[in-house]
């Protein structure tokens, strides 16, 4: 192909886009214009030219029996180009070409039936949705990390102590190993640019000590895909780059999940939520909760 290419652009002069819209033109499935050339593959492999274009294609569509089967093969394609066997988790779902966990459930009716289909593809999900998720009541006491720069107002009492991991963690009777990382935007895109090495070694520190690290974003997850740096260091990091890093980290470990909470009040109540669900929520999509309105 790249003969082709090359040919194209020596011999007639012409660009690959040229060639291709003009011979083998690709629409955008929902709205009819031609899908953005960016490269061969993409090219080839891509039916819309946006999240949300396919959003709005998926609300019109997502009854049809077609609509199933398409969504369910590219599913089963990224799980076989990724070399994967566990169904990404809602968060990373929404940011892929692709109906999030709960446009699954939308489609074929329940989880359970979604989850029979997911088994009998010999993949299987990442959490189980099927248990109950209960929010424990009780005045909660909660311990943050000493150098936490901006700390969250808690309705509950907090102290400070130096933790091994993350940023807030809850004394007994709701302590389960699950620690919180609490992270602004610039934050997290600051750490996936220039610090990846450091938050990998938190997560590997994690799970050395069994413990289980939940990131909460004080932002909202539209506000995430619509990032874009202003500075000169990172002007090529935008919202798909921290998406996709995001993947990666949750493909790769076991023991961490990323919410995003909104705003930083809605981040107090999201984390305090997540620590009165104890060790279940090791076993919870948080992301789905959230977006749920349950924590």
């Amino acid at each position: 192909m790249s003969g082709l290419h090359t040919h194209l652009s020596r011999t007639h002069k012409v660009s690959q886009k040229e060639f291709y819209y003009s011979f083998f033109p690709r629409y955008d499935l929902q709205s009819g214009d031609l899908i953005d050339y960016k490269d061969y593959k993409q090219y080839h492999e891509a039916d819309f030219n946006s999240r949300e274009s396919f959003s709005d294609w998926l609300a019109e569509h997502y009854k049809e029996d077609a609509t199933k089967e398409y969504c369910f093969a590219k599913l089963k394609e990224r799980m076989a180009r990724k070399n994967i066997s566990e169904i990404p988790c809602h968060c990373a779902l929404k940011s892929l070409m692709l109906p999030s966990i709960y446009g699954f459930e939308r489609m074929y009716g329940s989880l359970e039936a979604f989850e029979a289909a997911i088994k009998q593809a010999g993949f299987k999900l990442k959490f189980d949705y099927s248990l109950e998720r209960i929010l424990e009541p009780g005045p909660m006491k909660i311990f943050m990390d000493s150098r936490e720069q901006r700390p969250l107002g808690f309705q509950g009492v907090t102290d400070k102590m130096k933790l091994s991991v993350g940023d807030y963690v809850p004394d007994k009777p709701f302590y389960s190993d699950v620690y919180i990382d609490r992270k602004s935007l610039p934050d997290l895109a600051g750490t996936l640019v220039s610090g990846r090495e450091r938050v990998e070694r938190e997560i590997q520190r994690a799970l050395d000590l069994n413990f289980y690290l939940i990131f909460v974003i004080e932002d909202s997850y539209a506000n995430t895909l619509g990032y874009s740096s202003d500075t000169s260091f990172s002007r090529k990091l935008n919202g798909q780059h921290i998406m996709h890093e995001i993947r990666g980290l949750m493909e790769k470990y076991n023991n961490i999940q990323f919410v995003f909470a909104n705003n930083r009040s809605r981040a107090a109540t999201v984390i305090e939520n997540i620590f009165r669900l104890k060790g279940r929520a090791k076993t919870a999509d948080l992301e789905l909760l959230k977006d749920r309105g349950e924590i």
